[in-house]
């Protein structure tokens, strides 16, 4: 969930960011040692607050043109529960 402080418009822009429950999932090619993999997977909660710059349409693709948003923030993430599978082995800490 986003929220956009003003109206929509090219340049310099604030959103409150709001993500209650993500699932992620990765996969760590060599490591940690060659030929071998780690996976590592979770449920993320992130609170945001970033802050960005919007070139071409402000409303972000919707009117059928070009945008591009950049953008960078303070947020806190907490992972519940981190899940590091290596071999058969499996840790899952709260």
């Amino acid at each position: 969930m986003e929220i956009d402080f003003g109206k929509p418009s090219s340049g310099f822009g604030c959103t409150f960011l709001i993500e209650p429950q993500s699932k992620v999932y990765n996969k760590l090619i060599h490591y940690p040692k060659d030929n071998e993999s780690t996976i590592v997977k979770g449920t993320i909660r992130i609170i945001g607050v970033p802050i960005f710059y919007t070139w071409g349409d402000p409303e972000l693709g919707k009117n059928s043109s070009w945008a591009f948003r950049a953008g960078v923030g303070p947020s806190i993430r907490y992972y519940d529960p981190l899940i590091i599978k290596y071999k058969d082995i499996e840790i899952i800490k709260k």
